[in-house]
């Protein structure tokens, strides 16, 4: 059967090893190690067994419990350059193609009819991420390559896409597009798995002045915004009309166009019944675990409360003070040990549980004990995507919400 891809320019040279890339783009085929090792990697879901009884090395454990996994998928892999100025611009000209290799994930279709909506909204001369500036409510993330934002500008490093917007909490699994002007209150679309081209996207809300607990808000676009007018949004006497008004366009708007805006505890409750475990952040992970036999996630060793009292022991810990992590890292080991074991053993879940915990609890001195358990687990699962934005996330990890990619100095 003829491959309809666009073939690729550089051929059987072509030195990308993006997923997205590889899915728009036909090369030759290429007999390298490299090549044989993915194809190995793809059909090996499993590490090779570890000794696992009570004589496993401890000490082993840790040392492999610092070093990335053997399979590791990671998108933008060591070696990776930008893409040809051809190329790059090729994707500018397709915005959908653009968040897609830049962002690493598919936008549903309420993002792109929100969009034109805005557009409703506004005067011809003003752009429609404007459209609830008087909200304070700013359109953010992907919404600035519809807007036209990235053409014209420097070219940045790719794996710097993966910081735009994306707040100090936020896990892989968030990608922001609406912020609260002047603060730390956000949503974005929810993806359990963004290898899923169809994955269905539940929109997400969190307050990073707060801390990392996060609160599923929203089937789609529409009731994101609505849930902002009327909870994040101080209405007055002046601008009360003014909020009713847009709120009728918009339920308008979304029921024309088919979005429901009544089906989000629907929605919610049917992801609540995938959900292996809770996670520090409330929204928990979802995975695949046999039901006979139960293989694809174990619980923690600890409970999060008794987790959360470890990790406090590490607070006071100056990351130059060796002695003092390493006597911490002695009662914490037992638990990062048995989630390793866990992957050996085909619960991958129990890996990404433990790394996103201690990804959320957001201590700089933890985040390369995290970052392990995150390939692991986001490896064994089989979501690449999550492995880059992760690493790139914990190397340019800023509080606030300066999260503009587009104002870097």
């Amino acid at each position: 059967m003829a491959d309809k891809k666009t073939a690729c320019m550089y051929g059987a040279d072509c030195y990308r090893k993006n997923p997205q890339h590889l899915e728009e783009y036909s090369h030759p085929e290429r007999k390298t190690e490299e090549a044989e090792e993915e194809v190995q990697n793809g059909s090996e879901a499993k590490r090779p067994n570890s000794d696992n009884g009570n004589g496993h090395d401890t000490k082993r454990a840790r040392d492999e419990s610092q070093q990335p996994s053997r399979m590791l998928m990671d998108p933008y892999a060591a070696g990776e350059e930008r893409a040809s100025k051809a190329e790059y611009t090729q994707w500018l000209s397709d915005p959908a193609l653009f968040i897609k290799q830049v962002f690493f994930v598919t936008m549903p279709a309420d993002f792109y009819s929100f969009w034109e909506f805005c557009k409703t909204l506004v005067k011809p001369e003003r752009g429609p991420e404007t459209a609830f500036e008087s909200f304070g409510l700013k359109l953010v993330g992907p919404f600035d390559v519809l807007a036209g934002k990235f053409k014209d500008l420097q070219r940045f490093e790719p794996i710097e896409y993966l910081t735009h917007w994306r707040f100090y909490y936020d896990p892989p699994e968030f990608q922001t597009i609406l912020a609260k002007e002047k603060s730390c209150i956000h949503y974005g679309y929810w993806r359990d798995d963004a290898t899923v081209e169809s994955s269905e996207c539940l929109i997400a809300r969190n307050d990073a002045d707060k801390g990392y607990e996060m609160e599923m808000v929203a089937a789609n676009i529409f009731q994101a915004v609505l849930h902002f007018l009327e909870k994040d949004f101080v209405a007055t006497p002046f601008n009360k009309a003014q909020v009713n008004k847009v709120k009728k366009q918009l339920e308008d708007w979304a029921t024309e166009k088919g979005f429901s805006l009544t089906n989000k505890d629907e929605k919610i409750t049917e992801r609540e019944d995938k959900i292996v475990c809770r996670t520090f952040h409330r929204l928990g992970i979802v995975a695949e675990v046999d039901r006979k036999t139960k293989v694809g996630y174990r619980p923690l060793q600890l409970s999060d409360a008794n987790l959360k009292k470890m990790l406090e022991n590490f607070k006071t810990i100056d990351k130059e003070d060796k002695e003092s992590f390493n006597l911490a890292m002695d009662a914490l080991q037992p638990c990062i040990t048995a989630a390793y074991i866990a992957v050996d053993e085909s619960d991958f879940a129990t890996s990404l549980e433990l790394g996103i915990d201690l990804f959320c609890f957001g201590l700089e001195i933890l985040q390369e004990v995290a970052k392990p358990l995150l390939i692991a687990g986001y490896t064994m699962l089989q979501r690449p995507q999550y492995i880059a934005i992760a690493k790139t996330h914990l190397q340019n990890r800023r509080k606030g919400y300066d999260l503009d990619l587009l104002k870097k100095d």
